[in-house]
């Protein structure tokens, strides 16, 4: 599709009309104080296969040229500049396990008897922790380091739904 490019009338702020060759299209108003247009145009004869970077060099000089000339300076500072990069890291750990067995609430005493009755009972008693570390060193090194725990109880005798 190719486009050309008319100023109309001598006003202080002409109206430059882009008109599309297809029948179709309706015309574009671009309405300022002075149109500037950058095309591929301006090149005497073929560049050859897609000449996008070159057109887009020239438009980039043209834009510099004319910021020149009324004073202005263009910001060439990319937005998409990548943040410096993170520090590193600690390596950390998280595990899990499982436990099951019985519980009893009438026999607190003996670990053993109270098993018994649990599973006399059938007062099944579960419970799956989770252990999580986010410096794995530090974590060996002091005894005091704190890690996260999170977990699910299951005991019928609790509760019907599992606790967490």
């Amino acid at each position: 599709m190719t486009s050309r490019l008319t100023v109309e009338g001598e006003r202080p702020n002409p109206v430059a009309i882009a008109r599309n060759d297809r029948s179709t299209a309706k015309p574009r108003e671009i309405s300022s104080r002075s149109a500037n247009v950058s095309d591929g145009a301006v090149i005497p004869r073929p560049l050859g296969v897609n000449p996008l970077l070159t057109i887009s060099a020239l438009a980039e000089r043209c834009c510099a040229l004319l910021a020149q000339d009324r004073g202005a300076t263009i910001d060439y500072t990319l937005p998409s500049v990548p943040p410096a990069p993170a520090a590193p890291r600690a390596l950390g750990i998280q595990f899990s396990g499982t436990m099951k067995g019985y519980l009893s609430a009438w026999v607190t005493g003996d670990y053993q008897a109270a098993a018994d009755r649990g599973k006399a009972d059938d007062s099944r008693f579960e419970f799956t922790l989770t252990i999580i570390s986010d410096d794995l060193d530090r974590m060996l090194a002091d005894p005091m380091h704190q890690a996260r725990l999170i977990g699910t109880v299951k005991a019928p005798a609790l509760s019907p739904d599992p606790i967490t």
